[in-house]
């Protein structure tokens, strides 16, 4: 087990550097920090990623960024439907305003693209109206197959111009300096790593099963852990049976949890909002929880770390629970990065396993309340004994430094590099 030693308290860390492209100039470098890898939360946010690189053409990238609300304006805020019923006296328009009237083929396809984006939610969504239809079918297709459609369907977009769409919004890891902030990035567990809330999570179990007549034990309680909401609900009612209705039982427990968050002080392990806050503003963060996603996001709220993280993933949303690498898998995607790039922060043993499977090294941080067992501390990659302690760049540089393949967990996804001309 390679453990490296934690910085002390106000030791000289590595100052914050960027992709040669973006340092040195602010508008490249807000969009390099803030913007590039990151999925839009919004279709128009979407199709406005789209169509830059429509419009973009031999522009040089920090042109298009330096014209953007320009853009924004003459399109609409790109509201597809809105973009949809521009007609050719339109795009003359927009190619006065925006200064491209030697460019009103790119303009056009844009409103076409808008048309053709309209039509596909039919195929992609539930409806022809669904407007989360285009967000929910990127993130959940292989980027292959969306650099294939994309080519296929829409005007004025080569497999290049779906390529470099792909990679500004996230889909696929990014090719960054070595030496950039933005190369690793760490994810965080929730439950025993930031909140001490396994008790809280035990007392609603203890309490649902009192109410039921029966009795919910420390072995029980061990047994479920890293589990997803369903995973756990129907072990519940396998092992105590609740009326054998599984849902019923992930239901009454979430609402349970979610009403403790909503009337009490949270359970906060000492120090670790401000360490998860120190290293977002070094590294992209993530969190990889077992917790349901309301249960997430009114802890997060409850301690103010909401909007902190740039991925949050609960296993609910994947195929299995740790100790499957699921939800790690996912929260590097999130963050656009090799799971070998991140750092994840763990308290459990399944959370060990289940990070460790996913291709990142592994920090134990141990949980007085639920101390790991000794196989924990033999399987992490390395140990601190608080969350203040975690220094991410040594424990990359040590997990590298033994010799250990930087890609060979990475199950096969190949970051590139762009020119951002």
């Amino acid at each position: 087990m390679t453990t490296p030693e934690a910085s002390p308290p106000g030791a000289t860390r590595r100052p914050l550097r960027r992709c040669p492209w973006a340092d040195g100039d602010p508008l490249l470098a807000a969009y390099h920090d803030h913007e590039r890898g990151r999925f839009p939360g919004t279709e128009s946010a979407l199709f406005e990623a789209f169509s830059l690189d429509v419009l973009k053409g031999g522009l040089p990238w920090r042109e298009v960024l330096a014209h953007r609300e320009a853009f924004r304006i003459a399109f609409a805020g790109f509201e597809p439907e809105v973009v949809a019923r521009f007609d050719e006296a339109e795009v003359g328009r927009i190619g006065r305003a925006v200064g491209l009237a030697n460019h009103r083929g790119r303009i056009r396809a844009v409103t076409q693209n808008a048309r053709r984006l309209v039509t596909a939610r039919a195929e992609w969504g539930s409806a022809p109206d669904d407007r989360a239809a285009f967000g929910r079918w990127l993130a959940s297709t292989a980027p292959e197959a969306v650099v294939a459609e994309l080519a296929g369907r829409f005007r004025m977009v080569s497999h290049g111009v779906a390529r470099s769409f792909v990679e500004s919004v996230g889909l696929v890891p990014l090719g960054h300096a070595p030496d950039c902030w933005r190369a690793r990035g760490v994810v965080f567990d929730l439950d025993g790593v930031i909140l001490d809330s396994e008790v809280w999570w035990r007392e609603v179990r203890e309490d649902l099963l009192h109410d039921h007549g029966g009795e919910w034990s420390e072995e029980d309680h061990r047994a479920i852990m890293g589990m997803s909401s369903r995973e756990w609900a129907a072990e519940m009612v396998r092992r105590k049976g609740l009326g054998g209705d599984p849902v019923a039982v992930e239901a009454e427990v979430v609402a349970r949890l979610v009403s403790l968050y909503r009337t009490r002080r949270p359970p906060l392990i000492e120090g670790a909002v401000e360490a998860v806050s120190a290293v977002a503003a070094r590294h992209p963060v993530a969190l990889a929880s077992s917790a349901h996603p309301a249960v997430i996001a009114v802890a997060l709220a409850s301690v103010g770390l909401e909007g902190t993280f740039e991925g949050v993933v609960s296993s609910d949303e994947v195929g299995q629970g740790k100790p499957s690498a699921d939800v790690y898998l996912a929260a590097a995607r999130k963050l656009a990065l090799r799971p070998s790039s991140c750092v994840a922060v763990e308290d459990s043993i399944s959370g060990l396993r289940s990070a460790l499977a996913a291709g990142m090294p592994a920090v134990l941080v141990p949980n007085p309340s639920i101390p790991p067992p000794r196989e924990a501390y033999e399987l992490a990659t390395a140990v601190v004994s608080r969350l203040a302690d975690l220094d991410a760049d040594a424990v990359l540089d040590a997990h590298q430094a033994a010799g250990t393949d930087p890609q060979a967990h990475d199950r096969g996804a190949a970051g590139s590099t762009i020119a951002i001309a």
